[in-house]
């Protein structure tokens, strides 16, 4: 915060373990690694969760260039 940074966290609350930000995490998204796969991989809520912060992120990014002036 001191070098002037803006934070942009996952605005969603953890329901269950099998929807969107499942293990909690606020301030990026986070994913558990699936070893009952084969190759193992990043489960689907996770995936999602990621996919939804970059789109907010892309959001709040158009906001603050158009403020730029």
């Amino acid at each position: 915060m001191q070098h002037g940074m803006i934070w942009i966290g996952v605005d969603q609350l953890p329901l269950n373990a099998e929807q969107l930000n499942r293990l909690g995490v606020y301030v990026g998204a986070a994913g558990q690694a699936d070893y009952s796969t084969q190759p193992p991989g990043v489960q689907a809520p996770d995936l999602q969760t990621g996919e939804r912060l970059g789109v907010r992120v892309a959001k709040i990014a158009q906001l603050h260039a158009g403020m730029e002036n």
